[in-house]
């Protein structure tokens, strides 16, 4: 029988002992070794090297020889612990223990014999804690024969983390970038004022008088139409959620009311309180495709700019949409040959993206597609052109805020009131100009 790991260490350990002796004792008579003494240290320090192979043979026979002793040992010792395990029941425990009041000498069983393992490991850990240590081995049992999937096998006791936040979708708000005009700290009724037409001039013979060339003043008149909304948010939600939610509530306020706000300003109705938008001012230039409405046209779309630059306004006209005009005009031809679209899809026949006619183009679904012309009824689109430096949106004051925790108190709320001031004003209506029932399906 081959020897043991253990047995080569120690044959190896007294190797190495028999060539410290060697030295030790040239050195103790304070002398070189001797040739003689040289060629034994060589000699043991090859048995010592050797012995490391064959220790390390050694230790891998033992190895596996073990691992298969053992292996057998443990699929018989587990398989028994998992039956055992499996008959552990959490409701004869947790029952067990409720009707005794908590005493664990009232446990019985299985459960009994369960726990008793679980106190071994707990002293073993040095676990702390007062209540009854269960070993992670019938957790991981447990787990087996609960389901995620089905709330009354398991998913009820899955707990559900807040991570992050998202906020509601807004429509896109673009009348900054066209141009449009805001005045901020109004406070007092305000008119705009200055001239609807210039100075007239005329030819006139030598010594002819001159005709009168007098302009036509004009005010616009901006007053403030309030807009407002409140939130009603429980104290308990308040509480728990460490007024997080109130911050989310208020910046939500500022978007819904930025969406209002340029939402009037291009179609607001001038009652219940709104502003009188720019599609209802009276004055604008109107294109028309047909009685019934109808699809969008290049001429249509050239003879909305003839109306704005015709009233001499169309320095710098933009085009103001929807997305669903947007769509249309992707697909709509210009010609029954070129396969150039209205408006141009990418770069396509040397197209401009985002442009009408060499114009440049913006979309929001704040620009109306539920307008109705004869027979077609809520499905018509706007089509806006003009020079939007015309458009003034006037603020009063700021933001009024009021968080009101005392109104509510009996129904255990904090009442958010969010107000806002505002007015709308077009300086020049021929500056701009609308087709109003162009349809997109």
């Amino acid at each position: 029988m081959k020897n043991s790991s253990v047995e080569l260490r120690q044959l190896q350990a007294l190797k190495r002992n028999e060539g410290s002796d060697l030295v030790a004792k040239a050195e103790l008579e304070g002398r070189e070794l001797s040739t003689v003494e040289l060629t034994t240290l060589r000699s043991i320090e090859t048995d010592v090297t050797a012995f490391d192979a064959q220790i390390k043979d050694a230790e891998l026979r033992e190895k596996f020889a073990k691992s298969n002793v053992e292996g057998r040992k443990t699929a018989e010792g587990d398989s028994k612990e998992k039956r055992e395990i499996a008959n552990f029941s959490f409701g004869k425990l947790v029952r067990e223990l409720s009707l005794s009041r908590g005493d664990e000498n009232a446990i019985t069983g299985l459960e009994k014999e369960m726990l008793q393992e679980s106190a071994k490991e707990k002293r073993a850990l040095g676990s702390m804690g007062d209540g009854l240590y269960l070993s992670n081995k019938f957790l991981t049992v447990e787990n087996r024969t609960m389901s995620a999937g089905s709330a009354t096998a398991g998913g009820n006791f899955i707990a559900t983390d807040k991570v992050g936040f998202f906020d509601a979708l807004y429509a896109k708000t673009v009348l900054p970038q066209l141009g449009a005009i805001k005045l901020e700290g109004l406070a007092a009724n305000t008119d705009l004022t200055g001239f609807s037409a210039g100075v007239t001039a005329g030819w006139a013979t030598e010594v002819a008088d001159a005709s009168a060339g007098d302009p036509t003043t004009a005010s616009r008149s901006i007053s403030p139409k309030r807009l407002t909304a409140y939130v009603d948010l429980s104290k308990q939600l308040l509480l728990q959620d460490n007024f997080s939610i109130q911050n989310y509530t208020v910046q939500s306020f500022m978007k819904a009311f930025a969406v209002a706000i340029e939402a009037a300003a291009i179609n607001g109705s001038g009652s219940s309180g709104q502003p009188t938008g720019l599609l209802g001012t009276s004055g604008i230039g109107s294109v028309a495709i047909g009685t019934n409405g109808g699809a969008p046209t290049l001429a249509k779309i050239l003879e909305l700019i003839q109306v704005v630059e015709t009233a001499n306004a169309g320095m710098n006209g933009k085009f103001l949409v929807n997305p669903k005009v947007v769509a249309k005009l992707k697909q709509t031809v210009i010609d029954s040959g070129s396969g150039a679209m209205i408006m141009p899809y990418m770069n396509y026949f040397m197209g401009q993206p985002e442009q009408i006619a060499g114009k440049e183009t913006y979309s929001t679904s704040n620009v109306p597609s539920t307008l109705t012309k004869g027979s077609t009824s809520g499905t018509c689109s706007a089509i806006i052109y003009g020079d939007f430096e015309n458009l003034v949106i006037g603020q009063y004051g700021g933001i009024d805020l009021v968080i009101d925790p005392a109104s509510q108190a009996i129904g255990g709320k904090t009442r958010i009131v969010m107000s806002q001031y505002v007015g709308v004003a077009v300086k020049q209506p021929a500056a701009f100009a609308a087709i109003l029932d162009a349809t997109t399906v």
